[in-house]
């Protein structure tokens, strides 16, 4: 004879086949232009939550050991291969470089502290040249520069510097 689930077990039940129905949902939204259905798209926002909550229903589920585990943890499998290309498990490995690795250092020179109380710009400015000459990365990128520094970058003959709005401090 079937024991029917209590009220908190059958409030859990419902909160379960909604998060359950929405990480469905969210493995379809790949597949969805996020124009035609924008509101749906924000779901994809809530992804690891919604991984999370499961893992919490597996578990309850398996306490109370009732059957309506297999909901969450069917889900759970389908996730782990629907989104393992998202999730990377770090290793003990020791990863070398090879040859064909691309180097990209990514800096925010703050306008070389142009408007600390005592600036320093050629502080910050030798400080970045050193920081690019001993990683020797293969692209540069910076944010917050302006040109009226020097900054040797006699190294990478190819570059693009794009100011938007005006060129001039102060």
């Amino acid at each position: 004879m079937k024991k029917k689930l209590g009220l908190f077990n059958r409030i859990m039940y419902w909160i379960n086949l909604v998060v359950a129905f929405l990480l469905v949902v969210s493995f379809v939204l790949p597949f969805i232009p996020p124009k035609s259905f924008p509101t749906i798209s924000l779901l994809s926002l809530v992804v690891s939550p919604l991984i999370i909550l499961n893992l919490l229903f597996v578990l309850y589920w398996l306490l109370k050991l009732k059957r309506k585990i297999v909901y969450s943890l069917t889900l759970l499998v389908i996730a782990h291969f629907h989104f393992g290309s998202f999730f990377q498990y770090s290793s003990d490995e020791n990863i070398s470089e090879t040859e064909n690795s691309l180097t990209i250092l990514s800096f925010n020179v703050r306008l070389f502290n142009a408007y600390e109380e005592k600036p320093q710009p050629k502080v910050v400015a030798e400080t970045f040249s050193n920081i690019i000459t001993t990683q020797h990365p293969d692209v540069v990128c910076i944010q917050e520069y302006y040109a009226k520094n020097e900054v040797d970058f006699s190294a990478y003959p190819y570059q693009y510097i794009y100011f938007r709005g005006k060129a001039e401090l102060g």
